[in-house]
């Protein structure tokens, strides 16, 4: 990266958060000073959406929506019995409504439950790992990552616990899109309404 021959926007904000936070300072100090996040200011999710709020007012096509929910959401959403239950299913959102939907989407850290948040765990060794806390007792800890994989950590084995106050959903997962792919999306996830 301060070589230049890697893009930031090559690395998604989970990514740059657990650089930035890395134990080792020979790793942390030049994270913070040569990675921004793109995209992650309040002002550039702002402009994200307001970019998107056309897509309000076209008419989606559902099946055409869950081809794109297919190829962007099931690593953690879980609709028809498609995908992985890391973060909420469709239906406890869909009634929700397309402007909300679209708002969460695109800017998933303005709100989010404290049971979908990124943790940073590093363990003895040196390993860092990612994801949310799914249980944790006084002997484990259990990781909730991308495509519902489980990782189970020993207390003993754990050197620091970070919560990196983000959602563990990244930002950015609207790029790319048209305004009637969005639209689609937006139906789809909205329960066809």
């Amino acid at each position: 990266l301060a070589d230049k021959r890697m893009s930031v926007s090559a690395l998604n904000p989970t990514q740059i958060a657990t650089l930035q936070n890395h134990q080792n300072p020979s790793i942390r100090q030049p994270a913070q000073e040569i990675l921004v996040a793109p995209g992650n200011t309040q002002r550039e999710r702002a402009e994200a959406i307001k970019n998107f709020l056309p897509s309000l007012n076209l008419s989606g096509d559902a099946k055409a929506g869950l081809t794109i929910f297919q190829g962007r959401c099931v690593i953690c959403h879980r609709a028809q019995g498609l995908g992985n239950a890391v973060g909420p299913d469709v239906v406890s959102f869909a009634a929700s409504g397309k402007a909300t939907i679209l708002s969460n989407l695109i800017d998933p850290n303005r709100e989010f439950q404290p049971i979908y948040a990124a943790y940073l765990v590093e363990t003895r060794d040196g390993t860092t790992w990612h994801g949310s806390i799914a249980e944790e007792d006084a002997d484990t800890l259990t990781l909730l990552q991308a495509l519902g994989t489980r990782k189970v950590l020993g207390r003993d084995q754990i050197k620091s616990i970070k919560n990196l106050g983000i959602s563990l959903m990244p930002e950015g997962l609207e790029a790319g899109l048209t305004l009637q792919q969005m639209a689609d999306l937006l139906t789809f996830l909205n329960g066809n309404r």
